[in-house]
This record gives C-alpha cells, sequence and structure tokens, in this order.
C-alpha cells in the first residue's frame, strides 16, 4: 500500500516542517485499495509514540452517506489531546 502525507493545521491552509504550532494538526494521507482506488483519510496523529496517550486505543471516526472527513474536525482536534484520531472518507466522498 503506497501512502502519502501532507501536514495541514486547518482545512485549506498547508503547513511545511513540524513545529509546535502545528503539533495538534491533522495529516491528509491516503492508500491505494486491492481495486487501485486511492483513498483519502485524515490522521490526527495525538501524542508521542512515548506519550502517555501511545497506549490508548485509537479512536476511529466514520461519516455518513453524504458527508466526509471534515465533519469531525473539532471532535478530532480535541480527541488528539490523548490518542490518535483516524478519519477514512468512504468512496467518492471528500477526496476518495
Amino acid at each position: 500500500m503506497g501512502a502519502s502525507t501532507g501536514r495541514r493545521k486547518s482545512p485549506g491552509w498547508q503547513i511545511k516542517g513540524n513545529t509546535a504550532a502545528n503539533a495538534a494538526s491533522y495529516e491528509d494521507r491516503f492508500w491505494t485499495s486491492s481495486d487501485r482506488l486511492n483513498l483519502h483519510y485524515r490522521n490526527y496523529p495525538g501524542p508521542g509514540a512515548e506519550g502517555e496517550g501511545a497506549a490508548k486505543l485509537p479512536v476511529l471516526c466514520l461519516h455518513g452517506l453524504t458527508r466526509n472527513a471534515r465533519d469531525f474536525g473539532g471532535l478530532a482536534e480535541a480527541l488528539s489531546a490523548t490518542r490518535r484520531v483516524i478519519v477514512p472518507e468512504m468512496r467518492g466522498r471528500g477526496q476518495s
């Protein structure tokens, strides 16, 4: 599976580099499905790999039929303070 990333602080803002200001930001990532579709998900990394949140299970947010990953922006930002949050977009929605 190929994966690419682009770090953003909020929708529409492209941020380069890793700074304290974007620590709670998300990464746009993509994977290729078995039928060769390029699918998108937002990854909110949460605390570092050695932080107390690293031992917690990640949260998976799934949007409804006509929605996309942006629906979970506020919730995911809040939850990412203590754990990883993954927000996939379904086929034909958002960037998928």
